[in-house]
């Protein structure tokens, strides 16, 4: 995938490199077995390439079938910096659907995005996690500070 896409960078203009991604992505579902080096690919792709607008089109695939994927989708997320997805990397905290690693690190971008969560969203998540993060007295995750 990633040679396609960068052959296609260096012919088209940006816009219409992004378009193409955004297109294969939302033709690809999330659940396809098949598929799952191809999107893993197109999802880094849209976070080297895209911006926050482009955020959106990468949120199903926190639901993908395969960790990887799930992972790269967090990347990707936590690059774009757009606030109306951090709700849905908060869902992967406290969805049982997810794998620790993943669960992981979803809150490590959460954090790195100085990210508001909401206090019933947070008290979903796994003991390990809320053992790990708090919320401040705005309802930004920040890590807790280890006992010296």
């Amino acid at each position: 995938v990633q040679f396609p896409i960068r052959a296609l960078s260096r012919i088209c203009e940006r816009p219409e490199t992004l378009a193409t991604i955004t297109e294969v992505l939302q033709g690809i579902e999330p659940m396809d077995h098949r598929t799952t080096e191809q999107k893993r690919g197109l999802v880094d792709a849209l976070g080297e390439l895209g911006g926050s607008a482009d955020a959106p089109v990468v949120v199903p695939y926190l639901k993908d079938h395969h960790d990887d994927v799930q992972a790269q989708a967090i990347d990707t997320l936590e690059r774009l910096k757009n606030a109306t997805t951090y709700g849905a990397l908060a869902d992967v905290c406290a969805s049982d659907m997810h794998s620790a690693r993943v669960q992981r690190r979803a809150a490590q971008a959460l954090e790195h995005l100085t990210a508001t969560v909401a206090k019933d969203s947070f008290e979903r998540w796994p003991a390990e996690l809320r053992g790990e993060y708090q919320l401040d007295s705005k309802g930004v995750l920040v890590k807790k500070a280890r006992p010296a």
